[in-house]
């Protein structure tokens, strides 16, 4: 029902861009699920993200920004902390953690590429991921997981990750 509520997205958004990046890198590997478990699934995540990143804005200080634009791609982190100068994005998979090549995999590479080009866009050099791995620890318990990563990146790499984004967005006619 929140999702419903929001009003509808338009223009180039930065998920739709990395998305697609990603995706060649990484050929899906699973059975194909029917599309009403996919809906179920992505709903569910959805759910839980919010719940999560509701939650932590009132524990940790940090608000939803408003979306901003940015060569013509519409950046909106799931928080921001001016005052820290971070940002908050809140995630929910079905993956296993493994602390070890979790940025390595499909799923890590994507929160990456978005979450840096969130650091650019707002001109931070700091984020926190707060992830729950639905599915537990790899080699480890299968309860639900939650994790929360902080990161530091230097200028150098944001802006070479925003190269990127943008080179892919013009290479495929995004932009």
């Amino acid at each position: 029902r929140h999702r419903a509520r929001e009003a509808a997205r338009t223009g180039l958004h930065l998920s739709t861009v990395v998305d697609d990046l990603v995706a060649p890198a990484y050929p899906r590997s699973r059975a194909e699920l029917a599309d009403s478990v996919v809906y179920g699934l992505q709903e569910l995540g959805n759910a839980l993200e919010t719940m999560l990143a509701r939650e932590l804005a009132s524990i940790v200080g940090w608000e939803k920004p408003a979306p901003r634009e940015k060569d013509g791609i519409i950046c909106s982190p799931d928080g921001d902390s001016s005052r820290s100068g971070t940002i908050d994005e809140v995630k929910m998979t079905w993956q296993q953690f493994d602390p070890d090549t979790f940025f390595q995999s499909p799923k890590g590479f994507n929160y990456l590429t978005r979450i840096q080009g969130y650091c650019h866009v707002w001109g931070y050099q700091r984020a926190r991921l707060h992830a729950l791995f639905a599915r537990g620890r790899r080699r480890g318990s299968p309860l639900p997981l939650p994790v929360s990563v902080v990161m530091r990146f230097s200028d150098d790499d944001l802006r070479a990750n925003w190269s990127v984004i943008l080179q892919h967005a013009r290479d495929k006619g995004m932009l």
